[in-house]
């Protein structure tokens, strides 16, 4: 994809205490709208089968994968997701400016606030 303008994932991440409540769900959704907004399209590369299956749920589709060991069994999927054409959707982001960042501080504690 590195002849057009693309968000990539490069990594989506829960912590243990926070899974089972669709947080990542919702930070892949957040980015779907997003792109789907500046009319760009999703990629990103994934070596869990079920992360695949997890992102087909989105409208990913895998382009292409690749064994990285015989030994290890490991193959890297590359997957990519289309944006939803909307006529409402302003004109897509110029090349010199396809950017989006989406990175919360970092925490290793959940505290549970409840009293």
């Amino acid at each position: 994809m590195q002849d057009r303008p693309h968000l990539t994932i490069y990594f989506i991440g829960v912590l243990p205490a926070e899974r089972g409540r669709h947080v990542g769900r919702h930070l892949l959704e957040y980015v779907i709208k997003k792109a789907d907004e500046a009319q760009l399209p999703i990629f990103a590369e994934v070596s869990e089968d079920k992360t695949v299956q997890w992102l087909r749920n989105f409208s990913f589709e895998t382009k292409a994968s690749k064994s990285l060991s015989d030994k290890e069994g490991i193959t890297v999927y590359y997957v990519v997701r289309e944006p939803k054409l909307d006529p409402t959707s302003p004109t897509p982001l110029t090349p010199a400016i396809t950017s989006l960042s989406l990175q919360p501080p970092r925490e290793d504690v959940v505290t549970n606030n409840e009293k």
